[in-house]
């Protein structure tokens, strides 16, 4: 089966937190903010000093201009023609102006700022502009001479100055940073999905592969991605196709193998029932014992060729309707007539009408085998419990069937071993009480089969819980 190239993942999956994708597009996104971001520093850093320096000069040498031409027109026409003069120059700048004579007061009048007249001395004494932040703007401050050697002070109130020039710098800097970010994100959304996307395809591939389907193959979907993760995909694929091509070989080895001995076991049937015409008493046991293990070797090929069967999922019909309580009642009273002489018996705790879809004769030999291990087990004289309920979770219904016996348990080491093929537990390892290994094995596959699950665990007070999960119809 060839994974497709879209459809496969969803932009949740994508940015869910701890994907690879969300890792490598967080620290595309990391990089390229602090990339910004320093960017954006340096390039303040550079600018703010020379714009400032720039702007100062250039208020300065205005201010000089406008304040020698005052003291001019003060010294030579008076004071009425220097306001008439201040006037006109405040409205065609749009800015407060004042003009200070040698004592520090505006020659119109009007009250001046309180750093105005420090400022002004400062000026004086530097000959530079001297500039304050004041009430939300600069005020600027520039010393002149007049004509007649005496000191002046212009003062004005600026609006736009240094400080707006470099907000609308920073504004500028803002929004082309903001563009590169945008197309920022969206390359490495890109990039993340590019480097991503084979690695959850492999991923996606492994896991049809670890749930038995073999024929999962990537590297088409993948195509000529980075090198190495095409690479892999290669190998990937090539180690699917080469367990897959084991596994069909050694199923087929194995039922070629119980085909052929199941003629052999026949015939070996037939000679113990003609030597069993002449009875002759020395002769008896071993024949006894010769029929047992011949029947016990023709019940572990059955067992093996309905093992080969359910892991091929070959012949098998699974539409079959029927009330799965039904068939534990019936299996239950089965067992508990067959345990009859170890005085055993198997008890129904608990159990509802609980309709299911699938193989009746199927369940029917996975529940078997779980009853029949626990019987097996259990202590003598006691009983085996079993109990049928439903369960509802996330939107779905299962059936849940548990079995219980009261004999000494399981190593908690060994639980998740239980359903593993020829796995008997190392003090069950007695052919009188530990079975072929293949009982609980050919159950798993059943319930799996079913889209079911089973687990096994030690119940409170001795004894083995073994539970299945198998979906309503």
């Amino acid at each position: 089966m060839k994974l497709r190239n879209d459809k496969n993942f969803s932009l949740r999956s994508f940015f869910r937190p701890g994907s690879i994708f969300f890792q490598i597009f967080a620290w595309f996104c990391l990089a390229m903010s602090l990339i910004s971001v320093t960017l954006l520093v340096l390039t303040f850093t550079a600018q703010a000093g020379p714009l400032f320096e720039m702007y100062r000069r250039e208020i300065g040498s205005s201010l000089t201009l406008l304040g020698k031409a005052a003291a001019s027109i003060s010294e030579r026409e008076g004071t009425g023609k220097t306001i008439t003069y201040l006037t006109e120059m405040e409205k065609s700048s749009h800015a407060c102006l004042y003009f200070l004579d040698d004592s520090l007061q505006d020659i119109a009048g009007r009250t001046a700022p309180e750093p105005a007249a420090e400022l002004a001395l400062r000026s004086r004494k530097s000959g530079k502009v001297e500039m304050e932040f004041f009430e939300g703007m600069f005020l600027a401050a520039q010393s002149v001479a007049g004509p007649g050697g005496e000191h002046y002070a212009a003062v004005r109130h600026i609006s736009r100055g240094p400080l707006q020039a470099l907000l609308d710098q920073i504004h500028a800097l803002g929004i082309k940073l903001l563009i590169f970010l945008i197309l920022g994100i969206v390359l490495c959304c890109w990039l993340a999905s590019y480097l991503s996307t084979p690695i959850l395809k492999l991923q996606k591939a492994a896991q049809k592969a670890a749930t038995g389907d073999l024929s999962v193959r990537v590297s088409e979907a993948i195509g000529k991605k980075p090198s190495e993760l095409a690479a892999l995909a290669e190998d990937f694929d090539r180690m699917t196709a080469r367990i897959e091509t084991l596994l069909k070989a050694q199923r087929r080895l194995l039922r070629d193998i119980s085909h052929e001995l199941r003629s052999p076991l026949a015939r070996l049937k037939v000679a113990l029932e003609i030597v069993r015409r002449k009875p002759d008493p020395e002769t008896a046991d071993f024949l006894d014992r010769m029929e047992r293990e011949t029947d016990r070797l023709n019940e572990l090929i059955g067992q093996l060729l309905d093992l080969e069967r359910l892991e091929a999922e070959t012949g098998l019909s699974l539409n079959e309707s029927f009330d799965l309580s039904d068939l534990v009642h019936e299996i239950a009273s089965d067992a508990s007539f067959e345990a009859r002489n170890d005085k055993c018996c198997v008890h129904m705790a608990h159990s509802e009408p609980l309709p299911i879809r699938g193989s009746r004769e199927l369940l029917r030999s996975a529940l078997e085998n779980v009853v029949r291990n626990a019987l097996r087990h259990t202590k003598h004289g006691s009983e085996v419990e079993i109990s049928l309920s439903r369960e509802d979770r996330e939107s779905k219904n299962y059936a849940l069937v548990m079995v219980r016996d009261h004999g000494p348990g399981v190593p908690e080491e060994a639980l998740t071993d239980l359903f593993r093929p020829f796995f008997r537990v190392q003090d069950a390892r007695e052919r009188t009480s530990g079975g072929t290994g293949l009982g609980l094995t050919i159950t798993e596959r059943a319930v799996r089969l079913h889209g079911g699950s089973i687990s096994a665990c030690n119940a409170e007070g001795g004894g083995l819980i073994v539970q299945m999960k198998l979906p309503l119809s």
